[in-house]
Order: structure tokens, then sequence, then C-alpha cells
């Protein structure tokens, strides 16, 4: 692969303060800015070249100033000495008015800079001052809508006070006609209080004549009444003598009939306990009929199966030609009647 040969491309002359003073275009090919080939580290390729997109960037000092040259291919060392002496024979035709003019225009830099700043703090200033105008008019704004508030107000409380006392006054007319209708009817209310307190003396004057009749009245009643009740009392005493032989006539047939419902209680608790007895004997009974069904079933079975072994045998006998004499079932009349014999 051949070796691409060292050709330069765009030079940068940049002084003490890695500031741009003079930007050389040797390819007009090459786009690389300045910005791009800091950001890429020319500025410390004192050494090896590095790399800004396709070109190769390479740095030389020299007399406080320096020299970023792009080239198509990487720079070698007599190409980095060429460097260095056009940096110097560069130098060297500035000659002392191009300082003066350096240092004049980093002078004008920082007069810039300085007024700059200056116009910064006086721009910040003018923005305070604005923000607090702003606020001194809304504050404003709001004083004057709540005097208008106020002012509307006191005026609606001062046209309420004027209903207020005109009703007040209203109310002091119609209070006035009040008194005087009061007036008039407390005058009324005495005379007719007059009228009832005598209507009421000739009331209770009249009750009490009535009151006193009727109890002389009562008291001759009352008196009557105990006479006789007093003759009534006499005859009951005579009364009473035959009813208490009653009473012991009826006490004696009570003790009679006490005696008999006791006699018949214990009777009553006689029959009960027999009827409990006859109960549990039938109990006892159908315990024993149902125990004694089971057996008799049971014997069924075992007569259904012996005479079925004695078919069996007799008729393999049969079978066989041997004469077995197999005793034969006994009937229920027979056997009824031989029970009844032994019995």
């Amino acid at each position: 692969m051949p070796t691409m040969r060292w050709k330069p491309a765009k030079a940068f002359l940049v002084d003490d303060r890695n500031a741009l003073v003079h930007e050389f275009t040797l390819d007009p090919t090459c786009a690389v800015p300045f910005p791009e080939a800091v950001a890429a580290g020319a500025l410390h390729a004192n050494g090896a070249a590095v790399r800004v997109s396709r070109f190769f960037a390479q740095t030389v000092r020299a007399g406080g100033m320096a020299l970023v040259v792009l080239s198509n291919g990487p720079a070698e060392p007599e190409t980095v000495e060429l460097s260095r002496q056009i940096l110097l024979g560069t130098l060297s035709r500035l000659g002392d008015w191009a300082r003066d003019r350096l240092e004049l225009a980093r002078a004008e830099e920082l007069r810039l800079e300085s007024e700059r700043r200056r116009i910064a703090s006086w721009s910040a200033n003018v923005q305070a001052r604005e923000r607090g105008v702003a606020g001194l008019q809304e504050a404003t704004a709001v004083t004057h809508e709540r005097i208008a508030a106020d002012a509307a107000a006191l005026a609606s409380r001062a046209q309420a006070h004027s209903a207020n006392e005109t009703a007040l006054k209203d109310r002091e007319a119609i209070v006035g006609r009040r008194e005087a209708a009061v007036g008039s009817r407390e005058a009324e209310a005495d005379t007719r209080i007059v009228q009832d307190r005598a209507a009421f003396d000739a009331v209770v004057a009249k009750e009490k004549s009535e009151f006193a009749a009727w109890r002389d009245a009562e008291k001759a009643a009352i008196e009557s009444a105990r006479e006789e009740i007093e003759t009534k009392s006499r005859t009951t005493e005579a009364r009473d003598e035959g009813t208490r032989d009653r009473e012991v006539h009826a006490e004696l047939v009570e003790r009679a009939l006490s005696e008999r419902e006791a006699r018949l209680s214990a009777a009553e608790s006689n029959v009960l306990e027999r009827e409990r007895e006859i109960a549990g004997r039938e109990a006892e009974s159908e315990s024993f009929f149902q125990e004694l069904s089971v057996k008799v079933a049971q014997n069924a079975k075992w007569e259904k199966s012996l005479r079925a072994t004695a078919a069996d045998i007799e008729r393999r006998a049969k079978e066989l030609g041997v004469d077995v004499d197999v005793p034969k079932r006994e009937s229920e009349p027979a056997r009824g009647k031989r029970a009844s014999a032994k019995t």
C-alpha cells in the first residue's frame, strides 16, 4: 500500500492564549474549522499527529506562538521542522507593529469584555427595576381595587343604615300605636276584672250556702243509715249462729272427702304400678316370641337342608344299587300329637 505524502491543507496561527490569530487555507476542500481542530486535541499534538476528520493535525510552537497544520498525510520529522521554520519566518516578518496591534487588540478585547460585563450588570439592574415597578404597579392596582371595594361597601353600609333608620322610625310609630292600644285594653281589663270579681263573690256565696244545706242533709242521711246498719247487724248476729253450725258440718264433710281422695290416689298409684309391671311382662313376652320365631325359622332351614341331603343320599344310593334306609320326616299333625302325648 503506497504511503500518503504529507501535503498541508490548512494552518491556524495561534497566540500564547491559544486564541486564533489568522487562518491559512491551502486546500479549498479542507472545511475543518478551528473549534473542531481544538476539540480533536490538535493544540496538544506537539509530538504525534492526531486525526481531525480525514486530515492529520500537528502543532509546532515558537516564540510564544503556535502553528496548527492540517495535512493529508502524517508529518515527518523534517516536515515538523519545516513547519517550525515557517512559524519563525512568519513571526520575523510580522514585526513590532503586528505585536503592537496584537496588544491593542487584546486591550480592546479586555475593554469590550469589561463593557459587556457593565452592560450586563446595567441590564440586570434595569430588569430588577422593571420587576420592582411591575410589582408596584400591581400593588397599586390591588390598592385601587381594594379602595373601590371599600368605597362600594361604605356606600352599601350607608344605604343600609339609612334604610335601618327609616325602618326604626316606622317601628317606633308602630310601638306608639301599640302602647296606646295596650293602655285602652288595660283599662277595659281592669273594668272586667272588677265585674268578674263581683260575680265570682256572688257565685262563691251561693255555693257556700248550697254546700251547707247539702252537708246537713248528708249528716241526717248518715245517721239514718247508721241506725239501719245497727238493726241489720243485730239480725245478722242471730243468723251467724246457724252459719257456724253449717260451717262445722262442712268441715267434717271436707275431711271425709279428703280421706277418700287420699285412698283414691293410693289406689291409682297401685294401678299405675301394676300397669307398668304388665307392660314390662308384655315386653319380655314379645322379646321371647321374637326369639322363638327366629329359632323356628332356623329349625325350618335346617330341616329343609336335611331333607335335601337325605334326598341326595337316596338318589345316589339308587344309582349305586344300594338299599339305604333313610328315615322319613314325620308330618306336622303326627308330631303335634306326639308332643301333646309327651306333655
